[in-house]
């Protein structure tokens, strides 16, 4: 369903935290010397503890006696969500304020959202406001309805809840605070960031395209009797829910459907990301998959991923399902103790899914077009059979259905080289951030004049090649261009490889260095400033790959912090960056051995930077250099 669809549409706003991304009231308390009056009655009033209308009543009178235009002056600078505003103005029109708010103290804030609104009314008697009317906001949603129109509702209150309760679609909105649980129970969204929000409304108002991933994080996980719902399930101390964000980072549409444990869960994925569109299956325990799914992809983008939360594949699969546009099935080979199986046509297509005929699993993704979803109240594969047959794709995956198919999914984890997770939490808010290629630097100083100079040494633009693994924002990368006859870089982040200037003898990759597979080789290998942020096991896989890069004859240069006298873990909120970080600073003897153990012989050991480069005592910058035995 899109705008489209209806001939006669409102978009309905609570004013304070959704509008506004503050609370008026605490602000004309501040401003008149009167907060502990107001704050907790405020406070109380917003979680619900307190009803409405006598919240509204008490705070009217507290605030009756004070000049109603000077109230109306200082909330005329009440900070708005700029980018709500905008979308409220390019559909005034369609678009309403409802606000319990006394009319008289918020005309100059008002003028500045370009809208109708709906408040509550009063008059001055004796120098003091007494009401008139107080705005039951359900009313205004009832009397528009029966004027024909369908209607979008937002807010976070809990005088919002029952308005919310009446409204065709209700958004819960936690811009500003966390919504009441009266509106959470009630809403059919929820969003905690303005770009998630204004995605939503434009999506109602079917003004975008492309690709809305759908992660469904709903169901009870019975089967595997933890008592928690298989998203908040642990791997490497890291949730699904996380892992599956991790993935899903560069997808702009991400929504994760929820029932069982949802504010748990939305907590774990809020953690991770901010601009997540939350939907909500509140009969999770009577429905099954198809409903979440269903619910996911209302006002969604064109095309619609579906991907279960319990389900974890290779991340090179990801990356590659993540790139296609088409529709298509995923499978895996059987592994459940109770699967749905697919067979394959003569083209390799999905035909048909079956309980004892095929040779693969079902397994999903589906990634289809989301106008041809329909209600159902069974599972997703009952949904896709009307739309069969589809491409097929094969994914190396497990779902996690019972205690057997979690611990290998444990395994399958490790095996395929999912890591670094915890250094990525610090790395992955810098590139988001990121505004300078000097940045990546985190504090320290520029010493890469040093690390310029040695890579020279082994140059030769006619014949040599280099290959840069974890090649950051181009610190070395920009000088050394014309010294060899190739470089291929390789960056996971291309926020930070936009910072490397274009060359002809040059190939920037975008790749996490732990899912190489690789398939050429090169005269030079450097790996700088980069191995202590993989924990031992991640640094011996990536070790393994390396050493098929490296030309007979060829060198592997490795630099970073390496302990002196003892391992040196960095694990926690870093006191110089002020955020987590995460860094594992290994003896040097022992980075030698672990290369040693897969095949390299140690050629040089140097210590490549002055004493006021290596600020702490327990940690000093070696550069190995290695040839292959």
């Amino acid at each position: 369903m899109s705008y489209s669809d209806m001939r006669k549409i409102k978009f309905i706003f609570d004013l304070d935290g959704t509008v506004t991304s503050e609370e008026t009231l605490p602000i004309i308390a501040k401003a008149f010397d009167i907060e502990d009056e107001i704050s907790e009655i405020t406070k109380s009033t917003i979680s619900g503890n307190i009803p409405f209308v006598e919240s509204f009543i008490t705070r009217v009178n507290i605030l009756s006696g004070l000049d109603v235009d000077e109230i109306s002056r200082t909330l005329e600078g009440v900070n708005l969500n700029e980018k709500l505003v905008e979308w409220i103005a390019d559909h005034s029109k369609d678009c309403l304020i409802a606000t319990g708010n006394f009319d008289g103290w918020i005309q100059g804030l008002l003028a500045r959202i370009p809208c109708a609104a709906h408040s509550s009314k009063g008059e001055l008697r004796d120098g003091r406001v007494r009401l008139t009317s107080i705005l039951r906001k359900e009313q205004v949603v009832r009397d528009l309805k029966e004027e024909g129109y369908f209607i979008v509702y937002v807010g976070d209150g809990n005088n919002d809840a029952e308005a919310m309760r009446l409204a065709d679609v209700s958004i819960a909105c936690g811009i500003t605070h966390k919504p009441a649980n009266s509106v959470v129970q009630v809403c059919d969204f929820a969003v905690y960031s303005e770009e998630a929000l204004v995605r939503i409304l434009k999506q109602i108002s079917g003004e975008t395209s492309g690709k809305s991933v759908i992660l469904s994080c709903a169901g009870i996980g019975s089967r595997l009797g933890l008592g928690v719902t298989k998203s908040l399930l642990k791997i490497n101390d890291i949730t699904l829910i996380a892992h599956h964000l991790h993935n899903f980072k560069d997808q702009e549409d991400l929504r994760v459907v929820v029932g069982y444990q949802s504010q748990s869960v939305i907590e774990a994925a809020l953690a991770v990301r901010k601009d997540v569109t939350f939907v909500f299956n509140h009969d999770y325990f009577q429905t099954k998959t198809g409903t979440s799914l269903y619910l996911g992809a209302q006002f969604a983008n064109d095309v619609v991923l579906a991907w279960d939360g319990d389900f974890i594949a290779h991340p090179n699969d990801v990356r590659d399902i993540l790139a296609r546009s088409d529709e298509f099935l995923g499978y895996i080979d059987p592994v459940s103790s109770d699967p749905v199986f697919v067979v394959l046509d003569d083209e390799g297509q999905v035909c048909k899914f079956s309980d004892n005929e095929g040779e693969f699993e079902w397994s999903g993704p589906a990634q289809v077009k989301s106008g041809k979803l329909s209600e159902s109240d069974g599972h997703v594969y009952q949904i896709l059979e009307g739309f069969l047959p589809l491409k097929a794709a094969k994914i190396r995956g497990t779902d996690i259905d019972t205690n057997e198919d979690y611990d290998r999914a444990k395994i399958l984890f490790n095996d395929w080289n999912y890591g670094n997770a915890k250094a990525s939490v610090y790395y992955d808010k810098l590139a988001s951030n990121i505004k300078t290629a000097l940045e990546t630097r985190n504090k320290a100083p520029d010493f890469g004049a040093y690390d310029v100079e040695l890579v020279k040494s082994f140059s030769d633009q006619a014949q040599a090649t280099w290959l840069e693994l974890g090649a950051g924002t181009g610190l070395m990368t920009n000088h050394l261009t014309d010294h060899f006859k190739e470089i291929v870089a390789v960056e996971k982040y291309p926020e930070f490889s936009k910072f490397i200037n274009e060359s002809p003898n040059l190939t920037v990759v975008n790749e996490d260095i732990l899912l190489m597979e690789p398939s050429e080789k090169f005269d030079l290998v450097t790996l700088f400033g980069v191995m202590n942020f993989f924990n031992i096991d991640e640094a011996s896989k990536v070790y393994k790959a390396v050493s098929q890069t490296v030309k007979p004859g060829g060198r592997l240069i490795v630099k970073h912090a390496m302990g002196v006298s003892k391992d040196v873990l960095v694990d926690g909120v870093s006191s110089e960056l002020q955020q987590y970080y995460f860094s594992e600073y290994r003896h040097v003897d022992k980075e030698i051995s672990l290369l040693e153990s897969h095949g390299f012989k140690l050629e040089d050991n140097i210590d490549i930077y002055p004493d006021e480069f290596n600020r702490w005592t327990e940690t000093r910058y070696r550069a190995l250099v290695f040839t292959l035995n």
